[in-house]
Parts: structure tokens; C-alpha cells; sequence
């Protein structure tokens, strides 16, 4: 049985403390995307090494391969494009599972869902993760109807993970925050 807060509760105060705490510990690994871009990207020196040879009078040459990898990581997904499938199970028959895939295909075509996952392949790749989110959205400004969409996570670091979780996929997360700039 859930119990529910009290009145009173705070919940922007809850929010802040599990901001503060999933930033703390997710700050290394932001980090470690932020050189892994800044590579892909053909940034590989760093600004105290350049500027030291730079006035040394030695080259600082670069050479961006990491780029033309992650590129082609991304076309071979761009090529065979992740799709969700509906299988039906036990009690379900096969016409209620093409029913749900045809409903599924069209939440995909309306939310461009293949420049969402391109997006978090990319950086994914590049970096080390990336996102998108299922999200829902009012139909119209004076209707209740909510229609599903998938949507892209522009910048990964925004998006801050329950510091506890122990599976690989994220699964067992408590709570997740996305935040957004403004």
C-alpha cells in the first residue's frame, strides 16, 4: 500500500537535494563527455599544452579520427534503424499486437523518433551516453487529450540519473531528473 506525503511536503526542496546529489556524483563522468566531445569534435590539446608549444615555436598539429568513427557508427544505425516491437504473449492475440504496432509506428512517425535515437546515438558514441524521452503532450490548447511523443534530450547533461542505480540499462532508477535551461 503507498502512503502519500503529507500536505506540506516540499517538494522543490526534495527536488534540490536530489539535484545536488546526482550532480556530485555524476559530475566525473560529465567530465570524462565533455573531453570525449571536445576529441570528437578535433579539439585535441589541451588549451595549456597549445599555447606552451605555440610559444615554444612547435607545432600543435591535429588530426581527427575520432570524428570519421563516430560518424560511421552512426550511419550503420541511420541504415538499420531500431524500431520497437510488439510480440503478442499469452492471453493476447496476434491482431491486438498488430493493432498496438500500428499505434507505435505512427507515435514514431509524428515524434521524427529516428532523428531522437540518431541524436542520442551520436552522443552515445562521441561521449559515452546520450537520451531521448517518451513525453505527453496536450492535442490542442483547449482539449484534455494527451497524444504520446518521443522526444530528443538535446544536451545529455542535463538529464541526472538516481546515483544508486546497479543495472547497466538504468532499470532500477528510483527517479530521474531532466533539467532545462531557461
Amino acid at each position: 500500500m503507498e502512503t502519500r506525503p503529507p500536505d506540506n511536503f516540499d517538494y522543490f526542496a526534495l527536488a534540490k537535494k536530489r539535484r545536488d546529489q546526482a550532480q556530485s556524483y555524476w559530475k566525473d563522468i560529465y567530465a570524462d563527455f565533455d573531453t570525449d566531445m571536445r576529441l570528437v569534435a578535433g579539439d585535441q590539446w589541451r588549451t595549456s599544452d597549445r599555447a606552451a608549444r605555440e610559444q615554444a615555436g612547435r607545432p600543435a598539429l591535429q588530426f581527427n579520427r575520432q570524428a570519421q568513427n563516430v560518424q560511421m557508427l552512426v550511419n550503420t544505425i541511420r541504415q538499420n534503424k531500431p524500431a520497437i516491437r510488439v510480440n503478442p504473449k499469452s492471453d493476447s492475440t496476434v491482431e491486438e499486437a498488430k493493432y498496438f504496432q500500428g499505434i507505435i509506428r505512427h507515435i514514431e512517425y509524428a515524434s521524427q523518433a529516428d532523428m531522437c535515437r540518431e541524436n542520442a546515438a551520436e552522443y552515445s558514441i562521441g561521449g559515452g551516453f546520450g537520451f531521448y524521452r517518451i513525453t505527453t503532450e496536450y492535442a490542442s490548447d483547449d482539449s484534455f487529450d494527451l497524444d504520446i511523443f518521443i522526444r530528443r534530450i538535446a544536451d545529455p547533461k542535463t538529464v541526472l540519473f538516481d546515483p544508486n542505480v546497479m543495472q547497466p540499462d538504468f532499470s532500477d532508477a528510483r527517479w530521474c531528473q531532466v533539467w532545462e535551461y531557461m
